[in-house]
């Protein structure tokens, strides 16, 4: 892969993760019996350790007119959610369901860790919220609402999706080029108390 492809250490590991995650699944639920190739195969990937956002940049995200287009508004409405959902993470807002708004707060248990979380509503994730939930929706986010398998794979790949128009955003406004989903999280952390104290 690295001298046909032409492909670096971080795309081959993330290819490869995705294998690895199938054959997972197929051992899982009986439908692989061999051995997994990867007990043996630890995946390496370079240190990507991003930049902060600083608040310009944010506040640019947050202001900039965007082009009429669903995918950048949704995008960018995904970024601002996490943010302000005091830095939740993309893997959790995107599973977040009607169902995890009680009194006025996102009550969820984050996926990585378990832990319970009792995040208030702000004004301004209420007014994010209201343009995505309807009566018939599953999911705060339209995301995941066509899908009738969700799984790590699913929920990758739209991520990726999310990751791929904010990429575009970052042409109207502040620079998220750099960030990948994992890193997104990073960054919206890292900048959460600072903004909040701007």
């Amino acid at each position: 892969l690295q001298s046909e492809c032409k492909n670096s250490q971080d795309t081959i590991s993330s290819n490869l993760s995705f294998i690895r995650t199938l054959i997972n699944e197929g051992i899982k639920h009986d439908l692989y019996k061999g051995k997994n190739p990867f007990n043996q195969l630890k995946l390496k990937y370079s240190d990507n350790t991003k930049e902060k956002l600083t608040a310009e940049e944010l506040s640019a995200i947050f202001k900039c007119n965007l082009p009429p287009i669903k995918s950048m508004q949704l995008a960018r409405d995904f970024f601002i959610a996490c943010f302000l959902a005091e830095g939740t993470r993309a893997g959790d807002m995107i599973m977040m369901k009607k169902e995890n708004i009680i009194n006025d707060c996102l009550v969820f248990n984050q996926q990585k860790t378990g832990t319970h979380m009792v995040i208030p509503i702000v004004a301004d994730l209420n007014q994010v919220f209201n343009k995505y939930i309807t009566v018939s929706s599953t999911y705060i986010f339209p995301l995941l609402e066509e899908e009738k398998i969700v799984n790590e794979i699913v929920v990758g790949s739209k991520l990726t999706y999310i990751n791929k128009y904010l990429k575009e955003v970052a042409k109207y406004g502040g620079d998220v080029s750099n960030l990948v989903p994992p890193n997104v999280d990073l960054a919206l952390k890292a900048n959460f108390s600072k903004s909040a104290q701007a």
